[in-house]
């Protein structure tokens, strides 16, 4: 039984099939390789992001404790040498 007669195709269509739409190793090595720096160069991408992130996080925490120990020496709670040492903490 031929793929013909099987499949209702020709080995000679199938032939023509794979000529217009295999893919060469060099085609494909190169494809992977774009691919692989694309992935790299989004994941650069979204840490950059989140350490940008993370900094802006850290500094508006870093503002905070310094206005409550600011808080906390006017009142009294605190001494001026306690807040002294957690400025330089």
């Amino acid at each position: 039984m031929t793929n013909d007669e099987k499949y209702g195709v020709t080995n000679d269509e199938i032939m023509d099939f794979l000529k217009k739409n295999m893919v060469t190793k060099d085609e494909l090595t190169y494809q992977v390789g774009k691919l692989r720096s694309d992935i790299i160069d989004f994941i650069d991408k979204k840490l950059l992001d989140l350490k940008g992130g993370l900094v802006v996080l850290m500094k508006t925490e870093n503002k905070m404790l310094l206005s409550l120990i600011e808080i906390l020496v006017q009142k009294s709670v605190l001494s001026d040498s306690a807040s002294s040492q957690s400025y330089n903490a």
